[in-house]
């Protein structure tokens, strides 16, 4: 798979993680305009993590800003987000223009999945889990997060092809990860692991684990928006570099 193929699925597949999301809680929402979509989570105001802007064309997402912005006000949602693919510096001039400031700078990448051997440790004790609150439980803990913000916006994710997995550190739940399979790409998301457990490889080890299941169930790919932190992980996986991302947050 070709860089501009590996990012066609990381873009299809980030929409469709902010599809569930909108989907996610009780009062969420999805908008859906002419080239651009857009989480709406009001369990969460303050967390543009979770209200994320994704858009197929710039010209879409300039003519539609201040519609975003009107919904986003009047659902009580205090901080919102653009996601920008690798190489849109005219995108970030627009969103600084409007009040958008710089958050964070995730890096684009992909893994071919057709020809790849994943080494899954046996001794991991693992399983796939469908309990959402122990998986949004380990994120707020490993990334610091007060409140219940996870816990908030994830109560449900629906979709066959959405799947989440844990490890275990002496019996208890310690590392996490969802893969989303979409057109036999395998998106990566909810990456975290416990302070407790952290620098030992678990993260790694997982994600393996997910990767492998995904592999067995048909993807060819896999994408991932990583952390400056997780990249290191990544390449050890396999990950190969697509670029920086960026996100771009208005916060009232």
């Amino acid at each position: 798979m070709d860089n501009a193929a590996a990012l066609s699925a990381l873009h299809s597949s980030l929409k469709a993680f902010y599809h569930l999301m909108g989907n996610a809680a009780p009062t969420s929402r999805c908008v859906e305009l002419d080239g651009v979509f857009a989480s709406i989570v009001p369990e969460t105001p303050e967390r543009s993590l979770f209200n994320s802007v994704i858009y197929d064309e710039a010209n879409a997402l300039y003519q539609s800003h201040a519609d975003l912005d009107r919904r986003y006000v009047a659902a009580g949602v205090r901080a919102w987000t653009v996601w920008l693919m690798p190489d849109e510096p005219e995108v970030a001039q627009f969103l600084e223009d409007h009040g958008h400031k710089f958050d964070g700078a995730p890096i684009a990448m992909a893994l071919d999945l057709t020809d790849t051997p994943l080494d899954v440790d046996p001794a991991l004790d693992w399983s796939e889990t469908k309990n959402l609150g122990t998986v949004a439980t380990i994120n707020e803990e490993a990334y610091k997060m007060t409140g219940s913000s996870f816990r908030a916006a994830l109560r449900k994710m629906e979709h066959p092809g959405v799947h989440f997995y844990v490890a275990r550190v002496a019996g208890e739940p310690a590392s996490c990860v969802m893969t989303l399979e979409i057109d036999n790409n395998c998106g990566l998301y909810c990456i975290a692991t416990l302070p407790s457990a952290q620098r030992h490889g678990l993260s790694r080890h997982i994600m393996a684990v997910a990767l492998n299941e995904a592999q067995k169930r048909g993807c060819r790919s896999a994408t991932v928006q990583a952390t400056p932190m997780g990249y290191r992980v990544f390449r050890q996986l396999g990950f190969t570099d697509l670029g920086e991302m960026a996100m771009w947050e208005l916060r009232r």
